[in-house]
């Protein structure tokens, strides 16, 4: 499958973005999610009511949007995504269902606030709505979670051996406008949202090898923090410790933003070669019968014929089929239960 992967961030309005957060989760049982953060400066010129059009490749009907201001007033979730201690927490207008101010210890304060966010899928975009609040100058910010239909949002090329998977996340990229892009913009007479940082994660099986990554753009690689994101994501049911790594690239002060990353997967492992080898020695059992139904003795019993080689053969091949039974995951969990 290729997938497109060239975002777009647009607004009626001239808008600033300090920050932009892209992280995509590609699960080990098959279902994709990606985060968008936008964090925005206030200015005297931003109306009171904020709209962003998030252009996306993938978007269609199946997907679902929720909104991650909930998860983000639990002090704990957000010094985890913010990475910094949280020192005080103001709910707006005495509700934390229209947001919180957030004051961090090492940086300024920010309004995290909820979003209305709809598909347009006839031109492949999301339109998000923000409200600010009247009383605070300060920056704001919003963030969303996707739930796709896809196996992944990368472009996946299969091999004999291996699987890869390249991630060439592309945002506010004009080289190669789309015309829905363009129509869009000419249609609703927007503009490209001018983004002065931007961080772009993956999330992916720890069973994947990192093939290439532009080590200009590349801040960290580390495991993924299981109890965390379990708390911060409890809607990723696929979520396993010591199951992912996670990717973290960022790149600023650009008018266009491109990042290149690519992971394979061994598609050959220990099951498949064991498949091989019992395969192989099923084969040579079977021509073994046959030379031996061939030779037979009249008047003497068969398995009096039958060579000790066929005999060792025959048990090995006992052994491996009772091994394959036992590998699968029920079977296996049922006879750990026994040796206990």
């Amino acid at each position: 499958m290729i997938m497109e992967n060239s975002y777009y961030l647009l607004s009626k309005q001239r808008i600033e973005i300090e920050r932009f957060h892209i992280c995509t989760w590609d699960t080990i049982d098959g279902t994709t999610f990606v985060e968008f953060g936008i964090e925005i400066e206030q200015t005297d010129k931003l109306n009171s009511e904020i709209d962003i059009y998030l252009i996306l490749p993938f978007i269609n009907n199946k997907c679902t949007i929720t909104s991650l201001h909930k998860e983000l007033s639990d002090e704990a979730n957000c010094r985890f995504v913010f990475n910094d201690i949280v020192k005080n927490k103001k709910p707006i207008d005495g509700d934390g269902r229209n947001g919180n101010i957030i004051e961090f210890e090492n940086r300024k304060e920010l309004a995290i606030l909820p979003n209305k966010s709809s598909i347009e899928q006839d031109r492949k975009n999301i339109k998000i709505t923000i409200k600010k609040n009247p009383d605070y100058e300060g920056p704001i910010y919003t963030r969303i979670l996707i739930r796709t239909n896809y196996d992944t949002l990368a472009t996946k090329k299969n091999g004999i051996t291996k699987n890869t998977y390249i991630y060439d996340v592309k945002v506010n990229e004009t080289r190669n406008l789309l015309d829905e892009v363009f129509l869009l913009k000419k249609q609703e007479n927007l503009n490209f949202c001018k983004i002065n940082n931007l961080f772009c994660l993956h999330s992916i099986p720890d069973n994947y090898e990192i093939s290439f990554i532009d080590s200009q753009k590349l801040k960290n690689i580390r495991k993924l923090e299981f109890s965390a994101f379990q708390k911060y994501l409890p809607c990723i049911k696929s979520l396993k410790e010591d199951k992912y790594i996670i990717t973290f690239n960022k790149d600023s002060r650009k008018d266009s933003y491109s990042f290149f990353s690519c992971f394979t997967e061994e598609t050959i492992g220990s099951k498949q070669i064991l498949l091989a080898i019992g395969a192989n020695i099923f084969c040579s059992l079977l021509f073994a019968v046959s030379s031996f139904r061939l030779m037979k003795v009249p008047g003497i019993a068969w398995y009096k014929q039958i060579p000790c080689e066929y005999w060792i053969a025959l048990v090995v091949v006992i052994f491996f089929a009772f091994g394959l039974l036992i590998s699968i995951k029920k079977i296996g969990h049922i006879f750990r239960w026994f040796k206990k």
